[in-house]
């Protein structure tokens, strides 16, 4: 596994000079059907949280806290917030498993939007708005990911645009790349990266042309390059794609 995972770089020490920190243990069934354990840690000083398995290690850089479950047994899914504005909450969600002793990121989406300017005391003059965009994920039986999408918009100043939905996707598994898609399509366009080291953020930009396995939910678009997670939403350009945070 080389590179950077969406924004999750790898490092291949990480699990052996943090052996002594405060870590959350998970114990899990490898694809290949082995008992294995994943360690998740945080370091304050530089905010980055870790998820580490043997001498693989995944960061995540946009951290502010999280929660953590097992699903169906072989992967584990991390739902973490985000570090928003006033008013603002943020929150995106990956699924990690094993094989053959590596680590993978199996998904990585944006789970959780919410922007609220609700005039609960309703005082005069003021325009509520309200918008809340979940995902929530679960697996059925041959293994393939449900992900439920609740999108809600509320607005007093723009009533046209106010709208509220519950759909349901489904996406396949690709015991090969040992991720979640739905179909292959074909990209030209731009993959926007960053890359941490050194506790820099450098934002990087390349042309790609090439297919990749992707699924949309909704208004928004994942796709799967090089061993890093991209999106591409309703409001991004319509060739570009950007990394993973």
């Amino acid at each position: 596994m080389k590179g950077i995972l969406g924004l999750l770089a790898l490092t291949t020490f990480f699990c052996l000079a943090t052996t002594t920190a405060k870590a959350q243990v998970y114990q899990l069934k490898a694809l290949d059907g082995t008992s294995v354990q994943i360690r998740l840690f945080y370091k304050p000083e530089t905010r980055k949280f870790a998820i580490c398995y043997l001498k693989d290690t995944l960061y995540l850089h946009d951290y502010w806290s999280h929660e953590a479950r097992l699903l169906n047994g072989n992967f584990l899914e991390i739902a973490y917030s985000q570090r928003g504005g006033s008013n603002v909450g943020r929150g995106s969600t990956v699924l990690v498993c094993v094989s053959h002793n590596k680590l993978s990121v199996a998904l990585h989406i944006n789970s959780f939007d919410e922007y609220d300017m609700r005039n609960i005391y309703h005082n005069p003059g003021t325009l509520s708005e309200y918008k809340l965009y979940t995902a929530k994920l679960t697996t059925d039986v041959r293994n393939k990911l449900i992900v439920r999408i609740h999108d809600e918009y509320n607005s007093e100043e723009n009533p046209s645009l106010n709208h509220k939905s519950d759909k349901s996707f489904t996406l396949l598994f690709d015991p090969a790349k040992h991720i979640f898609y739905s179909y292959n399509e074909r990209i030209n366009g731009h993959l926007v990266s960053f890359n941490y080291d050194r506790n820099l953020s450098i934002k990087i930009k390349k042309n790609f042309t090439g297919y990749a396995p992707a699924f949309r939910l909704g208004e928004k678009e994942y796709l799967f390059v090089g061993e890093a997670w991209y999106s591409r939403g309703e409001s991004k350009l319509k060739n570009t794609y950007y990394q993973m945070d």
